[in-house]
């Protein structure tokens, strides 16, 4: 305990000075007071600390008054559900507490960090991950005990510590809560079942936790109404900005208040009940210094760590939204609209950070004070006003402002106040505003130590840490070209080894490092191009959530009666608008139309037709009377071509494009999509690529060799260690601190080898040519088509390696790798420590550490993994579900001719074929064809009937969209997925993914069909080749 006698008094970690005067702890070494009192103290300076932090941290987790309070003159009733409206239907309480299946405890499981500190029980999440296989059967059956037994948590299994970690400066600490993994798998799977249903909950002013949302959705409305405020030095009306600080947020939280608001809501019981039992029986053990020193039964609050803890928090933050929503729509409390077209802001809530908007008047300060009272009388929560700040527009009177300030008991918010870690005020200086993200990346590069990193560790170091430093930012706001150059400074400097950028040599160029591995660089991110890649993902989430409170606010401020396409700057435009134009400026370049209904494209003007992935161009609108619209190019009340009218404006190849480009049997809008990538998603990684592409000048060609992508693409992923794939890249590179590189530098008196000096010593010298190297190439076991000692240049000599007509295995090219850094290894040992390179060790070491390498990587793979990627069962065939129908969808497709040809075969639960249908027809992709074959099986399932259909696939991208996974959505540029979903819903469906020898009927019936090999499915039978193959699934399937 000597460390916590040494910073006593304070140790809490924000509100230190509110503990200690709240609640003042009697000193021993007072010469007055109770002398029975001060004979009952510790008499040890450890005992006193124990004392004092228990009863610290035993009165922040006691709720005195377990009971919620009924407070007669609240102006919102708590027994008035009014102001808290049910917005959990049945239907949600059902998918809520629905049996929980083993899948969803294996996802939730493998969603958690696996290196997170460890709760009581010491087991990290690494340990269940790597051995899930093995404790699978009996986590699940544990956990399946608590959701459908009724079984209550463990108390063990609840129990919590709470670590006092001390911070940089004396006397404070910082507490960090560590639960049991195994309670986190619980609250994992109750918080995937809460976050869809988040986005009824309020989701306006609190877009942060719900799905879909970001914490900049948040930034962005708080700077346009900052940037209102500001500019506001007219009229009688004045605003101000209230910016909150709850003291100790989670930790007060009052359990019966949560309850209370989760009745109201329209959780059901056994849902509330599960989650009482979560945040109730926990039981938390205080640790400082590796010991325990105070043992806690809460009676309220919400940990930090429990994967609930967020979502549980925003419904208590909803009764202060729906408190201060129900006196704005009662006129007792005026809030703020930007424009008169635009939303009405009254405040902004995540977490303790929170932001109110009102007019500035004392009434308006009566109201909100109280209001904020009575909810804190419910919820336990507290505002901490002497932090808490108020922002005025210029135009409101500083009389004005002195009487609410003193009224509130709040400071006014000055220029150095951040909402979310973003500054809230700015000035025409954006370098001088952004200066504090500069400030981190130098300090966080000075503090490493490069000497003792290796090339390849500086890059982990400077990709994953300096790197990312500024992506929080650069989401809302561009940063100057300047202020760039500046960052990538810094960066580089730490790269060379520099300190404070003092005089070091530089192997590569900025440009050359900053460009994509498979270019030969390193990969490190040019920031203006990462920048602009950030502001393109944002407009993005405009175009595709223009209801969201944030595009909302942008529209009604910029483009009230235009789309987000065709707006402008404006006269006076804040920052944020400014940035998002840069980024709308990238997403023009790769923006493409997805066809729907066709009323809203352009055939002449518009991007919307493609072949192979490529975009055609119509070229310019007939002068003439022609269609101008897609919609006309259809049959009049009909879902297809028109193929006369095609005919009469198109050459023969454009109208068979056209054609094979399926039309959608809804009436759903045209939509943008991008043509960045193959799923038609914006991405950072896809607009990044795309900004790098276009501002990527084709000079004139050189005359010097250039090393080919595939070149460069191998060498990162060669299977040897990461440190000698990067000294390979700089080899080729000529990156090196040979004697010739050094004599240009004016760094070395000679360039002679300093080994033989007998030639200058380039890096094909050092590596091959030098005589002791010779005996190393021999003995190596590998075979070359050109002598080693006439090599000329390196780079071009593995190019040739790895490249047709003679390529080597990558195993091969990571010996060879292992070689040259072993003899560069031992050329530096003879140049600094004197020692004779000997030929046959260096070989030999260099074949040992190989090998290592090789089976340490083996070792390490996880199971998890290798069954996922190896499984037995996706080759044989299954029975399906009881009850369901099974329909196998084989596809193929002919490039050349783009002919596609579909399959579908109807088996009933016993595996008997009840019907077949295939066909031709023409289309863009493979992809387009499977899509098409499961659009078909939609239909057959229709026809027949069927309650329940399960359909099987070898696309797994088709698989993953149709199940909703959001992160691996994969859309095509026609509409048939769409489609397919509108299809499937009078019946209940599954779709999954099977390899195809467990697909064998279907495939082999869409083989034939391309190739005209079959009769119209009307006037086939089933042919013997079918039966056969359906027979031997269901004899492999027996087995």
């Amino acid at each position: 305990m000597s460390l916590i006698r040494e910073t006593l008094p304070p140790f809490s970690s924000r509100t230190e000075s509110d503990e200690r005067t709240s609640s003042k702890e009697p000193q021993p070494s007072s010469g007055s007071g109770n002398p029975n009192m001060a004979a009952a103290l510790p008499v040890s300076p450890e005992e006193i600390a124990d004392t004092i932090i228990k009863r610290y941290f035993s009165s922040l987790f006691t709720d005195d008054n377990p009971v919620l309070p009924s407070i007669p003159s609240l102006p919102h009733n708590n027994n008035d559900n009014n102001y808290a409206p049910r917005s959990i239907s049945d239907f949600d309480n059902l998918s809520l507490c629905k049996p929980v299946l083993d899948a969803e405890i294996e996802l939730a499981v493998f969603q958690l960090g696996p290196c997170k500190p460890p709760g009581p029980d010491g087991f990290s999440g690494i340990f269940y991950q790597k051995h899930w296989p093995t404790i699978k059967p009996d986590i699940c059956h544990g956990i399946r005990e608590f959701f459908d037994g009724g079984a209550p948590l463990p108390k063990d299994l609840n129990k919590t510590n709470i670590v006092l970690v001390p911070k940089k400066k004396p006397g404070r600490f910082r507490p960090i809560t560590l639960c049991n993994f195994a309670y986190k798998i619980v609250a994992k799977v109750l918080a995937n079942r809460l976050e869809p249903l988040l986005q009824n909950i309020d989701s306006l002013s609190q877009s942060a936790l719900v799905l879909g949302g970001q914490i900049q959705d948040n930034i962005i409305v708080a700077h346009e109404v900052f940037h209102y405020m500001k500019n506001k030095k007219k009229g009688p009306k004045g605003f101000m900005a209230i910016k909150l600080d709850l003291d100790k947020a989670f930790h007060r939280v009052r359990w019966c208040f949560l309850k209370s608001e989760m009745e109201k809501m329209g959780f059901c019981n056994t849902w509330i009940g599960w989650i009482m039992d979560c945040i109730t029986s926990v039981e938390y053990n205080v640790v400082a210094n590796g010991s325990q020193i105070a043992s806690i039964s809460p009676s309220r609050g919400l940990r930090h760590g429990d994967p609930l803890s967020p979502y549980l928090f925003l419904i208590v933050a909803n009764g202060l939204s729906s408190m201060i929503a129900e006196v704005i729509s009662r006129k007792t409390l005026s809030g703020l609209r930007i424009r008169n077209r635009g939303p009405k802001l009254s405040h902004l809530l995540v977490a303790d950070d929170s932001l109110i908007f009102l007019e500035a008047t004392v009434s308006n300060c009566h109201v909100i004070k109280e209001v904020l009272h009575f909810f804190g009388l419910a919820s336990g929560e507290t505002v901490n006003f002497r932090k808490s700040e108020i922002f005025f527009s210029p135009n409101t009177s500083p009389d004005l402002q002195n009487q609410i300030l003193q009224e509130m008991g709040m400071s006014s918010m000055t220029d150095a106040a951040k909402y979310f870690g973003l500054p809230t005020h700015w000035t025409k200086s954006k370098q001088q505003v952004l200066a504090f993200v500069r400030d981190r990346i130098l300090s966080e590069t000075q503090g490493w130590k490069k000497c003792l990193l290796a090339e390849a560790g500086c890059e982990i170091l400077i990709r994953s840490v300096a790197q990312g430093i500024p992506a929080y930012p650069m989401t809302c706001f561009k940063f100057s070209i300047s202020l760039c150059k500046q960052l990538s400074s810094i960066i580089n400097c730490f790269g060379c080894g520099e300190k404070d950028c003092g005089s070091k040599s530089h192997w590569c160029k900025w440009n050359s490092m900053a460009s994509e591995k498979f270019q030969g660089g390193m990969g490190y991110r040019n920031f203006a191009y990462f920048n602009k890649a950030l502001l393109g993902k944002q407009f993005w989430r405009m175009l595709k959530n223009p209801k969201s409170l944030w595009a909302q606010v942008l529209k009604a401020s910029y483009f009230p009666t235009s789309n987000p396409m065709e707006a402008k700057r404006g006269a006076s435009p804040s920052w944020v608008w400014s940035s998002l134009l840069e980024g709308r400026d990238l997403i023009k370049k790769g923006l493409v139309w997805k066809l729907g209904n066709g009323e809203s494209i352009n055939i002449w003007e518009d991007k919307w037709l493609f072949s192979n992935h490529q975009l055609i161009t119509l070229g310019p609108r007939p002068t003439n009377n022609r269609p101008s619209l897609v919609k006309d190019l259809f049959c009049p009340n009909s879902k297809s071509w028109n193929l006369n009218l095609l005919h009469s404006l198109f050459p023969s190849h454009i109208c068979s494009i056209i054609t094979s480009t399926p039309i959608t049997s809804t009436s759903q809008n045209d939509s943008f999509i991008g043509d960045h990538n193959p799923s038609g998603i914006y991405t950072v990684k896809s607009g990044y690529h795309l900004a790098t592409t276009s501002s990527r000048h084709s000079g004139p060609p050189s005359s010097s060799f250039t090393t080919s992508v595939n070149t460069w693409k191998t060498i990162g992923t060669l299977p040897c260690h990461p440190r000698i794939r990067h000294f390979i890249l700089r080899v080729l590179k000529n990156a090196i601190a040979s004697k010739e590189n050094l004599f240009k530098r004016k760094c070395s008196r000679s360039p002679l080898c300093p080994i033989c000096h007998l030639e200058v010593e380039t890096i094909e010298h050092t590596l091959f040519r030098c005589s002791w190297t010779h005996s190393i190439w021999s003995n190596c076991g590998l075979s070359f088509h050109d002598p080693i000692q006439s090599i000329v240049s390196a780079a071009k000599w593995f190019d040739d390696l790895v490249n047709p007509p003679s390529p080597l295995s990558k195993a091969s090219l990571a010996l060879i790798a292992q070689i040259c850094w072993g003899i560069w290894r031992r050329r530096n040992d003879y140049i600094f420590s004197n020692l004779t390179p000997d030929p046959t060790s260096t070989l030999k070491a260099a074949l040992t550490a190989e090998g290592d390498y090789l089976r340490a990587v083996y070792a390490q793979l996880n199971p998890r993994d290798t069954h996922a990627l190896v499984d037995g069962n996706a080759t044989l065939w299954q029975r399906p579900p009881l009850g369901f129908w099974k329909f196998h969808c084989g596809a193929a497709f002919n490039p050349s001719s783009k002919h596609a040809a579909f399959a579908v075969i109807a088996r009933d639960p016993s595996g008997k074929v009840r019907e077949i249908n295939y066909g031709r027809i023409n289309l863009g992709s493979a992809l387009a064809a499977e899509a098409w074959t499961i659009r078909v099986a939609c239909l057959m399932a229709g026809s027949l009937q069927i309650p329940q259909a399960m359909f099987e696939t070898y696309c797994s991208r088709l698989v993953k969209f149709l199940s909703n996974d959001s992160a691996s959505i994969c859309l095509v540029r026609d509409s048939m997925l769409e489609d397919m979903k509108s299809l499937c819903n009078p019946f209940v469906v599954k779709f999954s993914w099977r390899d195809r020898k467990a697909n064998q009927c279907a495939n082999w019936v869409a083989k034939k069909c391309n190739r005209n090999r079959l009769p119209p499915p009307s006037l086939s039978p089933l042919r013997s080749e079918v039966c056969n193959l359906v027979q031997l699934e269901l004899s492999c399937a027996m087995q």
